[in-house]
């Protein structure tokens, strides 16, 4: 398998009891196609048609389950990368498994000089910023991510690139497989936003000590995930977070200097107390008295069935300035497809005025997706 300017495949990843939907998706943005396991989550996708109009396909139709998705525009086999005996735990700590794992990568090495020489490649400007990331799927050896990186970068600044490892304008992809038996790699360059993600196979961590509680990462992704679409709250804006406790919401807006008003029957953390900016209201969602046009961003991630969350943000579109904007989180259940329960929440929230911007199943998502959404002019 080979490639030159167009990609002859795609490595694809969503949630792994969502998989089957991402793999929908494609398909229908590619007119059809076939899909090869990696590993949980993760699949080799060649579209039936051209691989170039999978782009226009899902430009068209946004994905809502497909969280990743990088071209491959080489494949190549790499036999030296099988682990020797005693090698599977010195591999998951991250060292190489062996003192032949640099010399394993040097078909690895080779193919990126290729792909980077012409075709692609030449799409990027002289001193594009390009980081190489590194997936390691079903193998018990050879080198770690970083090894692999550390090996790509000078092949990247030798080409006239500048190899970083955060904020890219570019995206090398690596991902090494071991699914099949004899090991294999996938390479592709693109944009971070034909990626569909900034993140290796769209997931981002961040540290569990920062945070009141884990629902915070949900949000802290859709603010990094979706400001490219304008979504940027700015210190000073003012936003109501309904079903707020115990606060991991709260939290972080606090933390970006937003003054929040947050509602929840239940108390919010001892931490948060007398933290400058916040108002607590206790009562139900639905229930407390609220100002209308009072607020620039409305939040919402209660564990509610989805028709009772879409009915009670709905109910409270009003509180939102012209131009404000909503984040949703709908949990995947009730009757129907998680399609057909997104949508119905998102034509609910629709007849309010409030217009669907995006919906994502994001990393920090399980069970549910996230709705941007913004109240009409």
């Amino acid at each position: 398998m080979s490639g030159g300017r167009s990609p002859v495949a795609f490595v694809a990843t969503a949630q792994p009891e969502y998989a089957r939907h991402a793999l929908a998706e494609l398909r229908q943005a590619a007119g059809g196609g076939r899909a090869e396991p990696l590993a949980e989550g993760v699949f080799l996708f060649q579209p039936r048609g051209d691989p170039e109009a999978v782009r226009a396909g899902l430009a068209a139709q946004p994905p809502v389950f497909l969280r990743h998705l990088h071209p491959v525009h080489r494949a190549l086999a790499l036999p030296d990368l099988r682990p020797e005996a005693g090698a599977e735990l010195r591999s998951e700590t991250g060292a190489d498994a062996c003192g032949s794992a640099a010399s394993g990568l040097a078909p690895l090495v080779e193919a990126t000089r290729d792909l980077l020489a012409g075709g692609r490649a030449a799409l990027l400007p002289p001193g594009a910023a390009v980081q190489v990331q590194v997936r390691r799927l079903g193998l018990r050896g050879g080198p770690s991510a970083f090894a692999v990186k550390a090996a790509l970068d000078p092949v990247l600044a030798a080409a006239g690139f500048r190899p970083v490892s955060r904020d890219p304008e570019w995206v090398l992809s690596v991902t090494l497989c071991g699914a099949a038996g004899e090991p294999r790699a996938f390479l592709g360059l693109s944009t971070p936003a034909e990626n569909l993600s900034p993140w290796p196979g769209g997931a981002i961590h961040y540290p569990r000590a920062a945070v009141i509680s884990r629902a915070a990462f949900k949000l802290m992704e859709a603010l990094e995930l979706f400001a490219p679409l304008g979504f940027c709250p700015r210190p000073g804006d003012r936003a109501l977070d309904l079903g707020a406790a115990p606060g991991g919401w709260t939290q972080v807006l606090l933390d970006r200097g937003l003054r929040v008003t947050a509602v929840d029957p239940a108390p919010l953390d001892p931490r948060l107390q007398d933290r400058p900016g916040l108002t607590f209201l206790q009562g139900r969602a639905g229930e407390v008295p609220l100002p209308p046009v009072a607020f620039d961003l409305l939040t919402c991630d209660i564990n509610w069935h989805p028709l009772e969350t879409a009915r009670t943000v709905a109910a409270r579109a009003e509180v939102l300035v012209p131009g404000g904007w909503a984040l949703v989180t709908v949990k995947l259940l009730g009757g129907g497809t998680p399609t057909a329960i997104w949508r119905r929440v998102a034509d609910i929230l629709a007849g309010a005025g409030l217009w669907l911007i995006t919906a994502r199943q994001l990393f920090h998502n399980r069970d549910e997706v996230t709705l941007l959404l913004r109240r009409a002019d």
